[in-house]
């Protein structure tokens, strides 16, 4: 059996969109569509007790990889994700696509004046935008999510870009 990652359905409290919806489950079954991986979006839609987004397809971005602390993932683990139903951390969870196998790794740093590293490289502006698109979230949500947090803690953040993604690269 596989570990589960679970991904948010809305923006956590300390985000400036918090409450509002991440399309994080439309935009990880939109990067699995294009990878042909078979996803059954009526069950996913049946689980959930609620429609996706109508037009996910077509407006959602593509979510090839996470962002998470620690060192804890390798290339070739197997991960199944998941969705909490409600609240983070409280409400039940649900797997959204069949287990998924890591394809690519990279250490992500946050320091806490803001500034960003890949595999111990600082990264430059358009290489942040590029990690936030496939990240799933605009450039502004993704330095609210993990920049700003480290700047008003005065607190780094090490963790690991995990990737399911092999058209990814960076």
């Amino acid at each position: 059996m596989s570990n589960v990652l679970t991904f948010t359905r809305i923006f956590p409290e300390y985000h400036i969109r918090k409450g509002e919806p991440t399309y994080f489950v439309e935009q990880i079954l939109n990067n699995l569509i294009s990878q042909n991986i078979k996803c059954n979006v009526a069950e996913v839609e049946a689980q959930f007790g609620f429609r996706l987004f109508d037009k996910f397809r077509i407006e959602c971005g593509s979510k090839g990889h996470t962002v998470r602390s620690g060192n804890d993932w390798k290339v070739g683990d197997q991960f199944s994700p998941g969705i909490w139903l409600d609240k983070p951390y409280v409400s039940k969870i649900i797997t959204i696509a069949p287990d998924m196998k890591i394809k690519k790794i990279w250490t992500f740093e946050c320091s806490e004046k803001g500034v960003i590293a890949v595999d111990g490289s600082v990264i430059d502006a358009c290489q942040e935008e590029e990690i936030a698109k496939n990240d799933g979230l605009s450039l502004i949500d993704f330095k609210d999510w993990i920049v700003m947090p480290c700047r008003r803690n005065q607190k780094s953040f090490k963790g690991q870009i995990i990737c399911w993604d092999d058209s990814i690269v960076y």
